[in-house]
C-alpha cells in the first residue's frame, strides 16, 4: 500500500491519497482512497484491518457470510466504517437505456427529504426540456422490505419518447440492513449522435412499467448479510 501526497501548498495541511493491491486466489484488486492527516497514525492499522478481510470471488456466487461485495471480491465481517455505493448498469450497449442505484448508510436528514419533497425539482428539471411529459405513477411503495416512494415520467418529443423513472428509499439508520437508496431507470433520451429510432425507448409504456417493477421486486436483501449488520446488503 502506498500513502502519499501528490501538492503541497504553505500553510495547509492536505490530505494524504492512498494506493494498494491485493492478490489472492488469482484475483488483482487495485485500491484507491484517501486519509485526512489526523489519521495518517493510524493509516497502517487501519488499512490493514480492511485488507486482511479482503478475499477474491466470483461474481456469480452470492456469498452467504456478511461483508461488503465489490466486483470480484468482498470485503468480509461488520462493518467499520461509512460506505458508499454508486453503480451504473447499461441495459443495452449503443442505446439510451440506463439504470443507476446509489446506497449510503442512513442518517436523521433523510428522513425530512422524502422523494415527495424533491417532486417540484424534478418538475422543474422537466420543463426545461422541449419535450413534453406526464406523470404514469407517483407514490409509496416497498423493496427490499424498505418504505420507498417513487416517480415515473413519460417524456414525448415529436417521434421520440422516453421515460424517466425515480425510486427513494430513506433507510433506517438503526439497521445497516437498510441503507438509504436512491435507484433511476433512463429508457430513451435525446441525443444529437442518434437518430430518433434510435434514441426513442424500445419498450413502450407498458414494457417499462414491466421493466421497472421487475428491478425493483428482484432487489432482495443477501442470505447472511444481515446477521453481523452489514451496510449495503440489498443485491
Amino acid at each position: 500500500m502506498f500513502v502519499y501526497q501528490d501538492a503541497a501548498t504553505d500553510g495547509v495541511t492536505l490530505p494524504f491519497e492512498t494506493e494498494g493491491y491485493i492478490y489472492d486466489n488469482g484475483t488483482l484488486v487495485h485500491t484507491t482512497g484517501g486519509i485526512g492527516s489526523s489519521a495518517i497514525g493510524r493509516v497502517e492499522d487501519i488499512y490493514n484491518d480492511t485488507y486482511r478481510r479482503i478475499k477474491a470471488r466470483d461474481n456469480w456466487s452470492v456469498p452467504t457470510e456478511s461483508g461488503f461485495c465489490f466486483d470480484g471480491g468482498i470485503v468480509t465481517g461488520s462493518s467499520t466504517y461509512t460506505e458508499e455505493v454508486s453503480q451504473s448498469f447499461a441495459l443495452m450497449p449503443g442505446r439510451p437505456a440506463l439504470l443507476v442505484i446509489q446506497m449510503r448508510d442512513a442518517v436523521d436528514a433523510d428522513e425530512k427529504t422524502p422523494l415527495t419533497k424533491t417532486l417540484p425539482r424534478l418538475r422543474a428539471q422537466m420543463d426545461r426540456l422541449p419535450a413534453h411529459y406526464r406523470i404514469l405513477r407517483q407514490g409509496k411503495r416497498t423493496i427490499a422490505r424498505m418504505d420507498a416512494e417513487e416517480v415515473l415520467f413519460e417524456l414525448k418529443e415529436g417521434a421520440l419518447t422516453s421515460y424517466r423513472f425515480y425510486l427513494l428509499a430513506p433507510g433506517d439508520k438503526s439497521t445497516l440492513a437498510k441503507p438509504h437508496t436512491a435507484i433511476q431507470l433512463l429508457l430513451g433520451a435525446s441525443s444529437p449522435d442518434l437518430t430518433p429510432e434510435h434514441a426513442t425507448s424500445l419498450v413502450d409504456e407498458t414494457g417499462a412499467l414491466l421493466t421497472w417493477d421487475t428491478l425493483l421486486n428482484s432487489l432482495r436483501l443477501r442470505p447472511g448479510a444481515v446477521s453481523r449488520q452489514l451496510p449495503n446488503a440489498a443485491e
